[in-house]
């Protein structure tokens, strides 16, 4: 029975560090306006609208994710979310102003998956005595996630990795 119980803890923390990578990249494009202006050529309200697409992901699967954890639970279920919000981000770096914006909303309907997963778990296989605590890590992992993701910026590549040829990649500053 110990290892189920340590199995159970492996899967909330890694729903939880999923909680992190998906507030990352919601947070990111705030500190990227102008760089993202120049990669998609749009305005400001063009990027804000790109960035904006998250929630139109976010806000209406919140309902789909819930089903869908009673229904066929997290093991099932949050990779799939995963994945969704590893396919949004690599859509999103494509540099095509409409893969982007599919990808911005495929990263917010793949991230909602992340906190409900983590507060799924923290519920349904842990002490009742043990939610709160377990769904206020959760949350500070959610935030700590928007705060690095203000550290994100569009570098060139020879300035985020010293000798580089040519070219740019996403890096984050340091």
């Amino acid at each position: 029975m110990k290892s189920a119980g340590k199995a159970i803890a492996v899967a909330w923390l890694l729903t939880a560090v999923y909680y992190f990578y998906q507030y990352v990249l919601r947070s990111a494009p705030a500190v990227m306006m102008p760089e993202l202006s120049q990669a998609f050529g749009l305005s400001a309200i063009g990027v804000a609208s790109l960035a904006g697409l998250f929630y139109y992901g976010y806000s209406p699967f919140s309902l789909v994710a819930g089903v869908a954890l009673d229904r066929w639970g997290a093991r099932t279920v949050v990779p799939v979310g995963a994945a969704a919000v590893g396919l949004g981000a690599l859509m999103f770096a494509t540099g095509s102003g409409d893969i982007a914006s599919g990808g911005r909303f495929v990263q917010g309907a793949g991230g909602v998956f992340a906190l409900l997963g983590a507060v799924y778990l923290a519920t349904k296989y842990f002490p009742a005595s043990r939610a709160a605590t377990l769904i206020g890590a959760t949350q500070m992992f959610g935030m700590a996630g928007g705060f690095a993701g203000q550290f994100m910026v569009a570098r060139p590549s020879r300035e985020a990795c010293p000798g580089a040829a040519s070219g740019s990649t996403w890096a984050s500053p340091g």
